[in-house]
């Protein structure tokens, strides 16, 4: 389990963390792709640590219930926005387009802070 939230938060480390690009690539777009994938992954895991964990975390965490469940509910429209925005900015790199992706990215971050954290705190 510790093993978990350690991935856990080496993915979130990640997403935020720059690497090289290579030559002509948007680094805006780039992020967007990688915060797409990690907050998959890291959702993901975290909505499987919870039901895995449910009967112990229902009583001693119902922190971390709740949360899942807002993951489970909101988490279909927050990458569906996430992907039609990030290919809205593809077509038009304008400042509009990049911010309003960058919120998108912004709802993805902080979901996987929080499963990250809520992971780590739960074992």
């Amino acid at each position: 389990m510790k093993i978990l939230a350690h991935v856990l938060a080496l993915i979130v480390l990640a997403a935020s963390g720059c690497s090289s690009l290579q030559p002509g690539s948007d680094p805006v777009v780039v992020n967007a792709e990688r915060t797409i994938e990690m907050a998959r992954v890291t959702l993901d895991a975290f909505t499987r640590f919870e039901f895995n964990n449910r009967a112990r975390l229902d009583a001693a965490a119902p922190a971390v219930g709740q949360a899942a469940e807002k993951i489970r509910r909101h988490a279909p429209e927050w990458f569906a926005s996430a992907l039609r925005l990030k290919a809205a900015y593809k077509d038009n790199r304008s400042q509009d387009n990049q911010a309003n992706l960058l919120t998108a990215i912004a709802v993805l971050q902080q979901a996987s802070a929080e499963a990250a954290a809520l992971t780590a705190a739960h074992q």
